[in-house]
């Protein structure tokens, strides 16, 4: 019996997902991978889950003290993790994210692993980062695209800005979904929300995710519906936003991991809004279209490539107040959308389809065909 090839997943704070779009994609694609490949995933020593294995993968924890260390300590655990992998011979090791990881690779040898970097957005475009964080993400990424063997984009337009301004090719993976095809009611009890009566918004705190336009603009509107924001706010600007904004029509319910309820929410809401501003496939927009959601999308290239016409979008504040007022103007035309944007989960961001690409790939890697 020929052994099975051995990859690891470094990058993310681990898995079982407790945090975001990264740990979401090594929960799904390391458990897809492990029919196939030998497949390790590397926790944070933060992470709630002790165990040395989680369904047919193995789970190596390392040190991450970022409560006391801040940032820094990923720039540690990077490198604890990037150097393991390699001592451990893993012949592949996938990394999501390029931020602290790039300084590793500058100082370990890579001779021995194929090095995959899933870049995610283009982080140095955001405008809530100071100029010396811009400088250094800019000088990261040029050490990443320059010493990893191969990229992965997980959007169209990041995929054209690695091979415009690099001349690199990258591989094209995007997030993926299911379709959401059990809607229950009775997970809006606990929150005592009613089906249609609120809008929903689930992110994380950052400035350049528009949570503060969109609640200013559900402010300017004339809607009495509930507006409704998940996402860990227990950072300085989340802190800072739950405290401006009291209302008993905004309401803020911290980070929710339970699939079953964040499906509901977003299947039961009378509008998604999606204020990503930089980033490939972002997944929360990914799961709002298969849970047949009406969305409103902040505009930028990176939506426009995903929605195409199926969403309202916005730039700013009066845009947000004139979409939640004239939301029930036209049933045909929101019924078009959504329909849209199944039939554009369904041709390009199921699951099954993406892993099977990532497989795909993967193979042509080990056996040098790329």
């Amino acid at each position: 019996m020929v052994s099975k090839s051995r990859i690891s997943i470094i990058g993310t704070r681990g898995i079982p997902n407790k945090h975001g779009g990264f740990e979401q994609f090594a929960q799904i694609a390391s458990d897809g991978l492990s029919e196939f490949f030998n497949v390790t995933v590397y926790n944070s020593s933060q992470h709630p889950y002790k165990e040395k294995k989680f369904n047919n993968v193995k789970i190596v924890h390392k040190w991450c003290d970022e409560k006391f260390f801040g940032p820094l300590a990923h720039f540690i655990y990077d490198y604890l993790c990037l150097k393991d992998s390699i001592k451990n011979r893993n012949e592949i090791i996938i990394a999501l994210g390029y931020g602290t990881l790039a300084l590793s690779l500058m100082f370990v040898n890579l001779k021995k692993s194929q090095i995959i970097v899933n870049m995610d957005g283009i982080e140095w475009k955001r405008k809530d980062i100071s100029f010396f964080k811009k400088y250094l993400l800019i000088l990261f990424e040029k050490i990443t695209v320059k010493k990893a063997n191969f990229l992965i984009s997980d959007g169209i337009p990041i995929k054209d800005y690695y091979k415009n301004k690099f001349n690199k090719d990258s591989f094209y993976l995007p997030y993926g979904t299911e379709i959401f095809k059990n809607p229950n009611q009775n997970y809006l009890k606990n929150y005592e929300l009613i089906p249609k009566d609120y809008l929903l918004m689930i992110a994380r705190f950052e400035p350049s995710n528009n949570i503060k336009k969109v609640i200013e603009g559900y402010m300017l509107s004339s809607q009495k519906n509930k507006l409704i924001i998940v996402g860990n706010y227990d950072n300085q600007y989340g802190k800072s936003l739950k405290k401006k904004y009291k209302s008993k029509n905004i309401i803020f319910l911290g980070g929710v991991y339970d699939n079953n309820i964040l499906n509901n929410l977003r299947y039961f809401s009378k509008l998604y809004l999606h204020g990503h501003s930089v980033g490939g496939t972002p997944p929360s927009l990914i799961e709002a279209m298969g849970c047949n959601c009406l969305i409103a999308a902040h505009d930028n290239i990176f939506n426009r490539h995903i929605l195409e016409e199926n969403s309202f979008y916005f730039k700013s504040t009066d845009d947000i107040k004139n979409i939640i007022d004239n939301i029930n103007i036209n049933n045909n035309k929101l019924s078009m959308y959504t329909d849209n944007n199944i039939k554009k989960i369904k041709k390009t961001y199921l699951w099954n389809s993406i892993i099977e690409s990532l497989v795909n790939y993967l193979e042509k890697i080990k056996e040098n065909k790329l």
